[in-house]
């Protein structure tokens, strides 16, 4: 699987596009479900930060989240090569589009950010930008509820160091090492704590960051060494799935065998999220109304009627909460299908919890 074949794929057009921004690309591609039935998802794409590498390769990726239920937004942003590309232009474009995605999915439910390779590391600055100075322009806490990073640059400080992408990261950031202290998702753990996740109506939970973050990486990626996941995951305490046969593409194609390890990891970051939020949200729920149901508990004191004494029953103890259950639509993610029914073989995969 490669970067070109991707570009062959015939997909739909964006049901919308927002503008964010003057630049031609300061703009936002909106595909939309048949029916929504799971969160939002912001992709951002990767490429080394470079010009020649733009959204179009993650289009087939979008358009089968969106049939699975997710509305999907898709920004770009201005790179390496053109005018305002680069420290800080990238990193305030990524900051604007978030923002107005949040912004408009306020109450709509949840948001997933999705991030692959340079993406990756743009979608986990994004979810720790509450970790930067508050007199930083990007500082701010977006309502995210999952994170999911595949073939991450993870680590920027050491793709700087090491050169990738034909030096990328440091022209990235102008050569300039010092701007790692406010670029670089290592140096800004740990991630947003709050999820924003609503589980009843107007209920905002919080949840640890590992409860919300996923990363997947192909052993076999030869543009992001796995073992800069591998290092991320042992730091945050995430859950890493690495994928035995899949390069650095396949992760982002709903045609490869790697595509349902892809969307189970996507599927376990939700339920791990809706799950902790309902636990959560029945704890307090449970502790708060204790005193109340200690003192319903006590027996009543007799009170005098023409038929004898009257003691008032006690009602029997019940759950407070029903817990909601996640939305049927993106657990159906976990298929073993390609997009278009084929059954597919599925390559080794192994998820390890840190």
């Amino acid at each position: 699987m490669s970067f070109h074949e991707l570009l062959t794929r015939t997909v739909r057009a964006p049901d919308r596009v927002i503008r964010f921004g003057p630049h031609p690309d300061q703009v936002i591609d909106v595909y939309l479900p048949p029916r929504e039935s799971a969160p939002a998802v912001v992709l951002l794409h990767g490429g080394f930060w470079l010009s020649r590498y733009d959204r179009a390769h993650t289009r087939p990726m979008a358009a089968a989240l969106a049939a699975m239920g997710h509305p999907v937004y898709v920004p770009e942003y201005r790179r390496l090569g053109q005018a305002g590309g680069g420290y800080p232009g990238t990193f305030d474009d990524v900051a604007a589009a978030v923002d107005r995605v949040t912004a408009e999915r306020r109450e709509s439910g949840g948001i997933v950010l999705a991030g692959h390779s340079a993406g990756g590391q743009l979608a986990l600055w994004s979810a720790s930008r509450h970790r930067l100075p508050a007199s930083c322009p990007w500082h701010g806490e977006p309502a995210i509820d999952a994170v999911v990073a595949l073939a991450a640059l993870s680590d920027l400080g050491e793709a700087f160091a090491a050169g990738l992408g034909d030096g990328a990261a440091a022209r990235l950031l102008d050569g300039r090492a010092e701007l790692l202290d406010l670029t670089d998702p290592v140096r800004l753990l740990p991630l947003a704590p709050e999820t924003r996740l609503t589980v009843a109506s107007e209920s905002r939970l919080t949840l640890a960051p590992e409860a919300r973050l996923a990363l997947v990486h192909g052993a076999r990626d030869r543009l992001v060494p796995v073992d800069m996941s591998r290092r991320f995951a042992a730091r945050t305490g995430a859950a890493l799935t690495e994928i035995e046969d899949a390069g650095h593409f396949a992760l982002i194609d709903p045609h490869s065998a790697a595509w349902p390890a892809v969307t189970r990891a996507l599927t376990r970051a939700l339920t791990t999220a809706v799950t902790t939020a309902v636990t959560t949200a029945v704890t307090t729920a449970v502790t708060t109304a204790r005193p109340s149901l200690e003192a319903a508990r006590q027996p009543t004191e007799p009170v005098s009627s023409p038929v004898g004494p009257v003691t008032s029953p006690v009602a029997p103890s019940r759950p407070l909460l029903t817990p909601a259950r996640p939305s049927a639509g993106w657990q159906e993610a976990a298929s073993g299908l390609h997009v278009d029914g084929r059954a597919r073989p599925a390559p080794a995969e192994v998820t390890t919890a840190h």
